[in-house]
């Protein structure tokens, strides 16, 4: 499917002389989507041979390349054409046909494997940000419809899974991300340390913070204000906004491990007068942290929301009926 469309776009873009272009898609599609994708998916077990179906099927795919390929270096990919396979005397790559390539193509297919490759990307990078060995198992829970049905063996292989299913709710450990509007979990079960997770967050939320404060103090300085070119201040406000943001993004992310980790009093304390609430509030959430924890969901409560649940779940928990304002 990919080659087929990426052999009509060739035919357009030499139509328009657009050779430019036409290059580029061309070591797109062999770089990327053959060596790198293609040929990682059909990659039999370590000690395994290939079956000669996929070996047969490749050789193909890898003829069709060199076509594509040989308008643009000839010579090496004439070389490697004759030797792939006997030819006969005459026979030369430059005179095979490249239009009988471009067949029609399923885009809805194609689609599909983009959003497995960014699935792929995705637990691969929650691998690398959490320290975890590409060895190590990890399993994928799909929230909702899946929209790469029919590819999960592709996603389990080349991202190292032990299983793919579809649930209503992530697991309460899960590391979740989206692909379009589809979303996606990777339960973390007892594979990170909570603790030091949470502590490597709240040291990057303090430097933000810190960073946050000397960005406005500059643009609350009416001096660098009136005096600063529109295009400085322009920056300056960008990086409050992200700052900002990323602030934010940081106080929902502890909220989230928190929520999935027992607390002592001192911990639930600090965590609440570091979202702002006063001394009694933090008080009244300490007292209540450890009997509470286990059943606050994880729904996406941020910031107060969050503790005023926490306190709720914990009045029911010793079913008492007064209200904690």
């Amino acid at each position: 499917e990919t080659l087929a469309k990426a052999a009509a776009s060739l035919d357009d873009l030499f139509g328009k002389y657009r050779l430019n272009e036409a290059l580029m898609t061309v070591y797109s599609l062999f770089w990327d989507e053959f060596s790198a994708w293609y040929l990682e998916m059909i990659k039999p077990a370590y000690g395994s041979p290939i079956d000669a179906a996929t070996y047969e099927a490749t050789l193909g795919f890898f003829d069709s390349l060199l076509r594509l390929l040989h308008p643009f270096m000839p010579f090496i990919t004439e070389e490697l054409w004759q030797s792939i396979q006997e030819r006969k005397d005459g026979e030369s790559l430059m005179v095979q046909s490249v239009k009988e390539l471009a067949t029609e193509y399923n885009e809805a297919f194609l689609a599909k494997i983009d959003v497995s490759k960014e699935v792929i990307g995705n637990i691969r990078a929650i691998r690398q940000q959490k320290n975890l060995s590409p060895r190590e198992p990890l399993a994928l829970q799909i929230v909702g419809e899946s929209p790469v049905a029919g590819l999960e063996s592709v996603i389990t292989k080349m991202a190292n899974l032990t299983a793919i299913e579809n649930v209503a709710t992530p697991d309460d450990t899960a590391v979740s991300f989206r692909v379009g509007t589809s979303e996606f979990a990777v339960p973390m079960g007892s594979l990170i340390d909570k603790d030091a997770e949470i502590a490597k967050m709240q040291e990057e939320l303090a430097y933000h913070e810190k960073f946050l404060k000397s960005v406005e103090a500059k643009l609350n300085n009416p001096n660098f204000v009136s005096k600063a070119p529109e295009k400085i201040i322009a920056i300056e406000r960008k990086k409050q906004s992200d700052a900002t943001e990323k602030i934010a993004m940081l106080k929902e992310s502890i909220l989230k491990s928190v929520i999935t980790q027992q607390l002592t009093s001192t911990q639930a304390k600090q965590y609440a007068l570091q979202l702002g609430l006063s001394e009694d509030e933090a008080a009244e959430v300490a007292k209540f942290a450890g009997s509470a924890n286990e059943y606050v969901s994880t729904d996406k409560y941020t910031d107060k929301d969050y503790l005023e649940e926490l306190k709720k779940k914990a009045l029911e928990k010793k079913n008492q009926t007064t209200t904690i304002k």
